[in-house]
């Protein structure tokens, strides 16, 4: 037995589809000859989990992820993962219960390692099961078919179901627990696989705010620049308590660089000829004198009262 093997010569032979838990993962530790450690190469379509969120008493853990991209659930927190993390998975109860969920577009590659030990216990927190398993681990079985339900038939009074038969009915599917003549639903025989579904309340556009208007749950409405969705029936005044605001008028953004002066425009035609002084109208009573310009309008009057009698009292 040679004591290396490269990834390139991995056999998958342990394959599960089990919806949300499916993955492939190919034995690396028995076939190079390990014996307290176990490795294998676990590759996670998009999508997917590699195993319920669990803990181990007995066996340490790590995962090297070789390609892809998801998150490591650990106990009550998330971390996003990458290429060429390391994680440490250590033993004992749910504050190191751990899952990692490929939520990236591509395939998530991991290399797994771990002790191996005669006692293990398992802890499931998510469905309050503990899974124990004592003794030397024997060579694994051949891979059983993929498990599945029995196709589904619609429901008819006066039907008998056998145990484990799937019905339709109002639009909701049961499996039968037992041999029933029961209705589905209607007794402890059966157990509901998908409850039907209806129809969700969508928003209702109703334009700028009226306060005397009576709105009712997820009414949008307009009011000062910004959005809002009522919470509620009779939301009451908005903005207020019965109110979600969605969407606030922007604010005005920073003023960009001053662009560079533009090349110099053609002159354009000439105007007209300013008007000239033509002559003066002279008012002898009054003691103004009014200029009349070329185009024949007057100029501003000119008082001259003053200046004349400025000048009598400097002469005499």
């Amino acid at each position: 037995m040679k004591p290396l093997l490269n990834l390139d010569e991995v056999e998958f032979d342990d394959v599960e589809e089990n919806g949300l838990y499916t993955s492939s993962r190919g034995d690396i530790g028995r076939r190079i000859g390990a014996r307290d450690l176990g490795y294998n190469l676990t590759v996670l379509p998009p999508g997917k989990a590699q195993c319920p969120f669990h803990s181990h008493r007995g066996e340490e853990e790590m995962f090297f992820i070789l390609e892809g991209e998801g998150e490591l659930r650990f106990g009550e927190e998330r971390y996003p993962l990458r290429a060429h993390d390391v994680i440490a998975c250590p033993t004992g109860g749910g504050e190191v219960a751990h899952q990692i969920i490929n939520t990236g577009a591509t395939t998530m590659r991991s290399l797994a390692l771990s002790t191996l030990v005669d006692l293990e216990a398992c802890e499931y927190p998510d469905s309050q099961k503990i899974s124990v398993v004592t003794g030397e681990r024997g060579e694994r079985g051949l891979t059983g078919p993929p498990g599945k339900l029995p196709l589904g038939k619609f429901w008819v009074p006066d039907t008998v179901a056998y145990e484990a038969e799937t019905y339709v009915f109002e639009g909701s599917c049961y499996q039968a627990l037992r041999d029933t003549a029961t209705t589905p639903g209607r007794s402890a025989d059966w157990i509901c696989l998908a409850r039907a579904g209806y129809d969700a309340k969508s928003p209702v556009v109703r334009g700028t705010y009226n306060d005397v208007v009576i709105y009712a749950a997820l009414d949008i409405v307009v009011l000062d620049g910004g959005a809002f969705i009522a919470r509620k029936d009779n939301p009451g005044a908005c903005p207020g308590e019965g109110w979600q605001m969605i969407a606030k008028q922007g604010q005005r953004g920073i003023a960009g660089q001053k662009g560079e002066r533009g090349a110099k425009g053609d002159a354009g035609p000439s105007g007209n000829s300013a008007p000239r002084l033509k002559s003066w109208k002279i008012d002898r009573e009054h003691y103004t004198a009014v200029p009349v310009m070329s185009d024949g309008s007057p100029g501003p009057t000119l008082e001259l009262r003053g200046l004349f009698q400025q000048f009598q009292n400097e002469t005499n």
